[in-house]
């Protein structure tokens, strides 16, 4: 049973479509865990058997407002938050723990992840290689080693340039947010700024519903922003993460516009925010509304 504060909160936005394979390789995890999962009000909850597992409704159907609530209740001091058809090493947690016993000030633990083919479905189940023992691992800039993460260089010039050409993210950093160990600390007090972001005039909300990774990435990093520093690691190779490969002609047209906008709105003294967001203005935008003229009028088969 998950302590009333457990070191781990693994939080899942989710429509209830998940399968049992999915779940039962979920709740493998090792260590002092707690799982949130959260719902669309449309959905009623499965009624899981488990008491590491609390399951909440969202007061709003929206997957950008599921993964609000989830980071909202998580009672761990750590979170990752993972979708419903990503697999997890059972070992994570405690490698995880391992890692901010040594790096305590670290505000993340990034991780590889392995794509497998969505038609292979007995690879997702397949025995995990060994994390590392990551006490014993040096900090260098290889690829066996734990490698430093940066903060987003949010303060980088904008250039003219990009008004003519698409941007383009260059340099080691990180974006996204999902399948990453964050401190729950660092999340939560990004949390109220996110909402109120999101509150455009009354209750007029402007509410994402695709991006939301890269916009609760960045926004958490420009919301605690210290320039030249370091926010975490990189686990060496080994990958702790699964997650399905989805051919790019499948995926659906999608706007991420509005994200950059509410980055962009929340953060204006960023550079960084004024070329995503004159990329997607001028190249990203007309491209997804290109492609959803293709998806009607000649919808893609799968292969």
């Amino acid at each position: 049973m998950a302590s009333s504060t457990p070191f781990l909160s693994i939080v899942t936005p989710t429509l209830g479509t998940y399968s049992t394979q999915w779940l039962d390789s979920i709740l493998q995890a090792r260590g002092d865990v707690e799982y949130v999962m959260v719902y669309p009000p449309s959905q009623q909850p499965r009624g899981i058997d488990d008491p590491r597992v609390r399951e909440i409704v969202s007061p709003h159907k929206s997957g950008t407002l599921q993964r609000y609530v989830g980071l909202l209740n998580a009672r761990g001091r750590y979170i990752i938050c993972i979708d419903d058809d990503d697999y997890m090493h059972p070992d994570l947690p405690l490698a995880a723990e391992h890692y901010f016993q040594r790096f305590p000030e670290s505000w993340l633990l990034r991780l590889h992840k392995e794509l497998i083919p969505s038609n292979e479905p007995s690879s997702f189940i397949a025995p995990w290689n060994p994390i590392p023992d990551i006490l014993n691992l040096t900090v260098v800039e290889r690829s066996d080693s734990l490698r430093s993460i940066p903060i987003a260089p949010l303060r980088n010039h904008f250039k003219l340039r990009y008004l003519i050409q698409p941007y383009r993210k260059t340099g080691w950093f990180m974006e996204n947010f999902n399948n990453t160990v964050w401190r729950t600390d660092i999340v939560q007090q990004a949390l109220p700024r996110i909402a109120k972001v999101m509150t455009i005039c009354g209750n007029l909300k402007l509410i994402p519903n695709s991006g939301c990774e890269r916009f609760f990435g960045l926004f958490i990093q420009a919301f605690a922003y210290r320039p030249s520093l370091t926010i975490g690691h990189l686990l060496p190779e080994t990958a702790p993460i699964r997650f399905s490969k989805v051919d790019p002609a499948l995926k659906k047209p999608r706007f991420h516009i509005f994200v950059d906008f509410l980055l962009f709105r929340a953060f204006p003294s960023y550079d960084y925010f004024w070329s995503l967001f004159s990329a997607q203005l001028i190249y990203g935008t007309p491209r997804t509304l290109l492609k959803s003229l293709r998806w009607t009028l000649w919808p893609p088969k799968k292969k």
